[in-house]
């Protein structure tokens, strides 16, 4: 179940369960939210829409995920 059909860098665990991607909001806001690769609702990581999500990687041990973002402001 995605949050919205606004989705980009999607980032999977090493061991292939679950699935992390950046997703935007109708007023261009984007958060994190992750899923698991089987099915069921997506949960929010991020809550500050105000920064766009510039990239998304998945630690090698699956326990971390790094993100890069922008100030909206300057990305416009």
């Amino acid at each position: 179940t995605l949050p919205t059909p606004n989705i980009s860098y999607p980032g999977l665990s090493p061991d292939g369960k679950w699935v992390v991607f950046a997703a935007g909001d109708n007023s261009g806001g984007w958060d994190l939210y992750f899923s698991s690769v089987s099915g069921g609702p997506s949960r929010r990581i991020t809550q500050d829409s105000s920064l766009a999500i510039t990239g998304v990687a998945v630690s090698p041990d699956g326990e971390r995920i790094a993100y890069g973002v922008q100030d909206r402001a300057t990305t416009r």
